[in-house]
């Protein structure tokens, strides 16, 4: 059995399809059809993850998607899919549907035996890069407008990029509400975020990119915060459905401000958000399954 990529994650497609094609062709030599199996979490439509900004009529458009879903259906025999919307970006695909698949929500295991931490109050926290594509362009007047309205809330903002020298001169300015931490390693991370209320993640699309599923959310519900997204993760229906706050991407300040404000006031309980996380790691539970025999 041969695990691949996912065939949607361009910048490797054509290592992807290098192995890909001599796995089939050396499994052909010996006299049956062996196809590889994947993991795939994109969400993206497939036009976008592959071309980015450039765009297509519709007949050449339709073309790809029928050439690109039989290249996959030829090369791939079982997918798991880390999200429904991934699975649905997939199977716009010609003949994707068809292949053996399964969706497993990429939830973390709920964590056991770990005392719930009492979090300082009004504590909003951010984690990832300090790049446009996380939204914050828009949490930075966002937050703002928070201050305004909320005496004593209070941000960390936790990551590098290129937008590391601006976000330091903007916490700079409010010192007492605002906190920026640089990069942090994970374990350290991990330390931080029990002492926070909220998970900010106001994600958008930049160029061929969305939100796939988002780490900083999936450690965060380890931890019992109440999150604050976009549509663009592959868990927003999930996390819509459990009383988080799911905003439609590119939000306003203003909606991304009320959004931060009514989590702060009203967070979900912290044993609720853990006792919602499934026994066993969806990540566990899908390479179990990519990995049987085939029935």
């Amino acid at each position: 059995m041969l695990e691949l990529p996912e065939p949607l994650w361009a910048r490797f497609l054509p290592r992807t399809i290098c192995l890909a094609v001599a796995w089939t062709l050396s499994g052909l030599a010996r006299g049956h059809w062996r196809r590889a199996r994947t993991y795939a979490i994109e969400n993206n439509d497939p036009i976008n993850a592959l071309l980015g900004s450039t765009r297509l009529g519709r007949v050449p458009a339709k073309m790809l998607r029928m050439a690109f879903g039989t290249l996959v259906f030829l090369l791939y025999e079982r997918i798991a899919y880390g999200s429904d919307q991934s699975a649905n970006s997939y199977c716009s695909l010609a003949l994707v549907r068809r292949l053996d698949s399964k969706v497993f929500p990429e939830l973390p295991a709920r964590p056991r035996g770990v005392p719930v931490a009492a979090p300082a109050p009004k504590t909003v926290v951010f984690v990832g890069q300090l790049a446009p594509r996380k939204g914050l362009g828009i949490l930075l007047p966002a937050w703002e407008l928070v201050e305004e309205r909320s005496e004593g809330a209070r941000l960390h903002v936790i990551g590098s990029g290129p937008l590391e020298m601006e976000m330091r001169m903007w916490a700079a300015k409010r010192p007492q509400t605002r906190y920026f931490h640089g990069h942090l390693a994970q374990r350290e991370v991990l330390q931080v975020l029990p002492n926070c209320t909220v998970l900010t993640a106001p994600s958008i699309r930049w160029k061929r990119w969305r939100e796939q599923i988002g780490l900083p959310i999936k450690e965060a519900l380890m931890s019992g915060l109440t999150v604050v997204t976009t549509t663009e993760t592959g868990l927003a229906p999930w996390l819509r459905t459990q009383g988080h706050h799911v905003l439609t991407a590119p939000p306003s300040a203003d909606t991304l401000a009320d959004a931060l404000l009514t989590a702060l006031e009203h967070p979900l309980p912290r044993e609720n958000v853990i006792a919602s996380l499934p026994p066993v790691s969806a990540r566990l539970k899908a390479d179990l399954w990519l990995h049987a025999e085939t029935a």
